[in-house]
């Protein structure tokens, strides 16, 4: 038989094959305890990274839909969301029904729960407390909407001074009810739409920059300002750092 140009002849090649030495059952356990260990050390941290792009995406997603929506609504119905803008105290809950009685016409609503539906979920605030999602998140808000993407959003009064409450707060969870981690500063956010329909970043609450995730006070307002932050896509403690980068 001939030899192919360059490899020696079939007969010497055995011979070359059977003096190779394998690897032995404890090379290979000890190759693959390494493996294990490496994987034990990084995956969590890609799980983390990939939660917090996921979280990222859905945010954006919503402030999208929100912000172009409630633009339009303004255009459009100026004088409805003006008398809003301008409600005084005793006069919150008709301009937000007029508010929220726009909704369905500029957003791909579903559904309008009962938020008593919700009772027996959980909410955490930013630093993980447990609190509830109806009597906590939901606090004071109504006209609440499921759209078509699952987001849940819902609406109640702000208050600016002590005279008057003329903006409304908009509660929302990028993913719904129904999927975690239902946590401020993750998937659940409270705006400020001020006048001429525009979302007002700075907020006129109290608790409009509050995103502690590290503080161990147990309130059911930690949290409710992340979303300052989480637009803007700075760590609330450094500025040059990526809030969702950063993310606990």
């Amino acid at each position: 038989v001939k030899s192919i140009k360059g490899c020696p002849p079939p007969e010497q090649g055995l011979h070359y094959l059977k003096g190779l030495r394998g690897f032995t059952l404890a090379e290979v356990l000890i190759t693959l305890g390494i493996i294990g260990v490496v994987a034990a050390l990084t995956m969590p941290s890609l799980i983390q990274k990939n939660r917090n792009k996921v979280l990222e995406t859905q945010f954006k997603t919503a402030y999208s839909i929100i912000a172009r929506a409630t633009y339009q609504m303004y255009m459009e119905n100026e004088g409805d969301l003006s008398f809003f803008n301008n409600a005084t105290f005793g006069q919150e809950s008709s301009a937000r029904n007029k508010y929220v009685s726009l909704v369905p016409k500029y957003y791909k609503v579903i559904s309008k729960p009962n938020n008593s539906e919700f009772e027996n979920i959980k909410m955490y605030t930013a630093n993980n407390f447990v609190y509830n999602y109806t009597n906590d998140f939901l606090q004071y808000a109504s006209g609440t909407f499921i759209l078509n993407n699952g987001m849940l959003f819902s609406h109640s009064i702000s208050w600016k001074g002590t005279e008057k409450r003329d903006f409304i707060s908009v509660h929302w969870d990028t993913n719904g009810p129904y999927k975690g981690p239902n946590r401020y500063g993750y998937d659940l956010f409270i705006f400020v739409i001020g006048k001429n329909g525009r979302i007002d970043i700075e907020g006129t609450c109290e608790n409009c920059k509050n995103c502690e995730f590290k503080s161990t006070l147990n309130r059911n307002t930690t949290g409710k300002g992340c979303f300052y932050y989480a637009l803007q896509d700075i760590s609330p403690y450094a500025y040059k750092k990526s809030y969702w980068k950063n993310l606990p």
